[in-house]
């Protein structure tokens, strides 16, 4: 974790008292980043927050796993969050899909899919008015 305070003034270049934080987390399974930044509001009294934060899991190519969030100040806006996941069970020869995305206060979707040598399986709820839910359902015929 690493947490530095900053103000730089230059004749060209003016930065005016902020904080940038950098965490690393490399010891678990999960692998996760987190990077940040807080700078004066308008008035100059209080930090504003922004930020990055990544996480990733790689077993092999039988499991992966991403995810991705921004933090905004902005209240109507606020965490905007995506994340990936796939699988595959050798065994049942079956794969998965799932992501998530948010990216409003009141939008969020969520797809997932399975995939195996007969069927096929696809699904979104969401908070969209235009893409409330979808299912897509399918069998593979063999001739």
């Amino acid at each position: 974790f690493t947490n530095i305070g900053a103000k730089i003034h230059l004749s060209f270049f003016t930065l005016p008292m902020c904080r940038f934080i950098v965490h690393k987390d490399f010891t678990d399974l999960e692998k996760k980043l987190n990077l940040g930044l807080a700078l004066p509001n308008e008035r100059g009294d209080a930090l504003v927050n922004y930020g990055v934060g990544g996480m990733w899991q790689y077993d092999s190519p039988n499991f992966m796993k991403y995810s991705l969030e921004i933090i905004t100040p902005y209240p109507a806006i606020g965490k905007i969050k995506g994340s990936i996941e796939f699988s595959n069970d050798k065994e049942r020869d079956t794969s998965y899909l799932q992501a998530y995305l948010k990216y409003s206060n009141k939008t969020e979707i969520r797809a997932t899919s399975v995939l195996n040598r007969n069927a096929v399986r696809f699904n979104i709820d969401s908070t969209y008015e235009i893409i409330k839910k979808i299912n897509i359902n399918g069998t593979f015929m063999n001739k």
